[in-house]
């Protein structure tokens, strides 16, 4: 077991910081924060859509379905999800590289016969394309993740009041046999500690990456 890590039974583990890193990103070329966003437009476009009234329908889109995933808005749009996809995943294997040690940890957790889940702010898509450019997952799940649970299922980020409470409720654990294992202080410490998490674990990186698939700030 790795050194310093408490032992239970269930580890609940963070992405964006923790697993993985932005990679070569440039704000400048998201749209409305998002780096996925563009590749929606530009398959919207391709089929005739003007770029500005994209840009615009993605946004009202968002707005409406607030607890949205990267599948609704290939829905919504009626784009061909095998290129969106394709394109989505192209992203990640570009931009998001892994975190090598907590990559090892949650196979070391996993190999010893525990049960590890995810809670995110990342939509569950984008949490699996995530996990896919960190080996941990494939195209329809992860063997070691049991359950992925993101904005779009507990309906916030971590900071928000209540998402670490239902998150602990459909896990359906109890939380004093919960270790969370995250970078950031309050969103993977303090707040589920404050549900009743029985422990947690900090890799410290220096700076905390946070946000619904956002880069780092």
């Amino acid at each position: 077991m790795a050194t310093n890590i408490p032992d239970v039974p269930y580890y609940v583990f963070d992405i964006d910081g923790t697993l993985t890193r932005y990679v070569d990103v440039d704000p400048a070329a998201f749209l409305h924060g998002n780096f996925l966003f563009p590749i929606v437009r530009d398959l919207m476009v391709e089929r005739g859509a003007d770029p500005d009234e994209a840009a615009a329908a993605i946004l009202r889109e968002t707005e409406t379905n607030v607890y949205w995933d990267y599948c609704d808005l290939v829905s919504a749009f009626g784009l061909p999800a095998p290129e969106a996809y394709r394109r989505f995943r192209a992203w990640h294997a570009a931009h998001i590289a892994p975190w090598e040690d907590a990559v090892a940890l949650a196979r070391e957790l996993r190999g010893a016969g525990k049960r590890l889940f995810v809670v995110s702010n990342n939509p569950v898509t984008g949490c699996l394309l995530k996990l896919q450019a960190a080996g941990l997952a494939d195209n329809t799940g992860s063997d070691v993740f049991a359950r992925i649970l993101g904005t779009n299922v507990l309906r916030g980020c971590k900071g928000a009041p209540g998402v670490w409470r239902r998150a602990f409720d459909r896990l359906g654990v109890d939380p004093a046999l919960v270790c969370t294992v995250g970078d950031n202080p309050v969103e993977d410490r303090d707040l589920p500690r404050a549900c009743g998490a029985g422990a947690c674990y900090l890799f410290d990186r220096g700076r905390i990456e946070r946000g619904i698939d956002r880069p780092p700030r």
